[in-house]
């Protein structure tokens, strides 16, 4: 799946949306298949849970919250053992005014780092 420009201009605006708008987009086309295809293909969960995180940290970037809240716990939940995972998901339950949550995720994060 790939998005363009003239996707867009259907809509009926006839104008064209930004180029971020559009990279945004086929990046997110890009990773939602790289998950299935890791889920089709059996790939190891470690490699999925990266595919995952990269997804939270595109979402996050976009500052969609919610969205990217649920890519990194997908990610936790297949390879619950890096560090990174659960400061990102700190960072982003910070972002939706979870302070509760997300010093639980940096604990956690805390924990695996002492390994």
């Amino acid at each position: 799946m790939n998005i363009d420009g003239r996707l867009f201009t259907q809509s009926g605006t006839g104008r064209r949306p930004s180029s971020s708008l559009v990279n945004h987009l086929n990046a997110l086309a890009d990773f939602e298949q790289a998950a299935h295809y890791g889920a089709q293909r059996k790939m190891s969960a470690s490699w999925q849970a990266t595919v995952f995180y990269n997804w939270s940290r595109l979402y996050a970037g976009r500052q969609q919250w919610s969205s990217a809240a649920t890519r990194i716990r997908q990610a936790i939940a297949l390879n619950g053992d890096q560090p990174g995972y659960y400061k990102t998901l700190g960072d982003i339950l910070q972002r939706l005014d979870d302070p509760a949550g997300a010093e639980a995720a940096y604990e956690q994060a805390r924990s695996l780092g002492r390994d």
